[in-house]
C-alpha cells in the first residue's frame, strides 16, 4: 500500500514541476510568491505525517477487516469505483464539518489562507486534519471494503483534488455537471463566504448540486482570507488554532 502512495506523490510532483516550469515561460509568479514557498515547506511535513497516517491506519483497518470478515467484498474493479464514490460522499460530510464545527474550521483555515490559487495549495493542509481524516473512513471497513480498496480510493480522491487546485488546468465547461474541477474548486477558495460555502465536493459535484451548495461562473475571486496573512509553514498550523477569525 505505501508503495501506491509513493506513487501517487511522485506523480503529483511531476504535475507540479510541470506547472511551475510553465509558470516560468508564461513570465507569471504564480509559482514564485512567499505563500506558494511556505507551502512547499508545510507540504514536507503533510507529506510525512500522510505516510506514517497510511501505515497506521492500513494496521488498523487490516485488523477491523479481518473481526468483519464476513461481510468481506473482494477487492476489483467494481468494488473500487463503489468506494470512491461514497468516499467521496463520506469527503463531502467531512469537509462542510470543517466550514460550520469551530474546531474543525479552525484546522481548515490552514488551507484557505493561501492568497495565491496553485498546486502547492494542496500541500497547505492542516497536519492535525491530515492525521485524523482516515477514521470518517472507517465505516466503509465495518460494511466489508478491504482496507487496500478503501486507501487506494482515498489516495485517488487525494491525486484527483491535487489536480482541482490547478492554476493553469482548464477542464470543457460540460463536466461540471458530474465533476468537480479547477474552476468550481478555485470558487471555493474565495473569500465571499457564500463561495465558501459552496462546492465541498472532492470528485463529484453531484453532491452539492443535490444540497444545493453547488456555485459556478464566478468572475471575480478574491483567494484568502480576509485581513489575514501568514506564509510561515509553521505559524500556518499555530495561527489557525489562535484565530478568531469568522470565516
Amino acid at each position: 500500500m505505501i508503495y501506491f502512495f509513493y506513487i501517487i506523490f511522485f506523480i503529483t510532483i511531476l504535475f507540479f514541476l510541470s506547472e511551475l516550469l510553465y509558470s516560468v515561460y508564461k513570465k507569471e509568479n504564480s509559482y514564485f510568491s512567499s505563500d506558494t514557498r511556505g507551502n512547499l515547506l508545510h507540504g514536507f511535513f503533510l507529506i510525512t505525517i500522510s505516510g506514517v497516517s497510511v501505515f497506521f491506519y492500513f494496521k488498523i483497518f487490516t485488523h477491523l477487516f479481518f473481526i468483519f470478515k464476513n461481510t468481506s467484498k473482494n477487492f476489483n474493479l467494481i468494488s473500487l469505483i463503489t468506494c470512491i464514490v461514497l468516499i467521496d460522499f463520506i469527503y463531502y460530510i467531512f469537509h462542510q464539518l470543517h466550514h460550520s464545527v469551530p474546531l474543525l474550521k479552525k484546522f481548515h483555515h490552514v488551507h484557505h489562507g493561501d492568497r495565491q490559487y496553485n498546486l502547492s495549495t494542496a500541500f497547505r493542509i492542516s497536519w492535525f486534519e491530515q492525521a485524523y481524516v482516515f477514521i470518517f473512513l472507517t465505516p466503509l471497513i465495518l460494511i466489508g471494503f478491504t482496507p487496500s480498496t478503501v486507501l487506494l480510493s482515498w489516495l485517488f480522491l487525494t491525486g484527483y483534488q491535487m489536480i482541482c487546485h490547478s492554476h493553469y488546468l482548464k477542464l470543457p465547461s460540460f463536466l461540471t455537471y458530474f465533476l468537480v474541477t479547477p474552476n468550481t474548486h478555485r470558487i471555493h477558495h474565495d473569500q465571499n463566504i457564500e463561495n465558501y460555502n459552496s462546492n465541498y465536493g472532492a470528485i463529484f459535484s453531484i453532491w452539492d448540486r443535490v444540497f444545493g451548495t453547488f456555485t459556478i461562473h464566478q468572475k471575480k475571486i478574491t483567494f484568502g482570507i480576509k485581513n489575514y496573512k501568514q506564509d510561515n509553514f509553521i505559524k500556518m498550523e499555530t495561527d489557525s488554532l489562535l484565530s478568531k477569525n469568522k470565516t
